[in-house]
């Protein structure tokens, strides 16, 4: 069986966040080893959320740089 056959499975083919149902899709907790332990499954809403959520904490923590012209 696929891992998002499986997740289906385990979440009862809803969003493990919010308990969407419709379109899922399958998100892995960093950092990601692969395993099905390691991910859940998300609807559209839920996902941008934590994407949004790591891509601030991205930009957050690199260090500024001073532009020259």
């Amino acid at each position: 069986m696929k891992q998002e056959e499986l997740l289906a499975k385990r979440s009862g083919n809803q969003c493990e966040l919010c308990g969407a149902t419709g379109i899922l899709k399958v998100y892995e907790v960093p950092p990601a080893t692969g395993n099905m332990e390691d991910a859940v499954l998300l609807c559209p809403r839920c996902l941008v959320q934590i994407e949004k959520r790591r891509i601030k904490q991205y930009t957050l923590a690199m260090p500024h740089h001073q532009y020259v012209e």
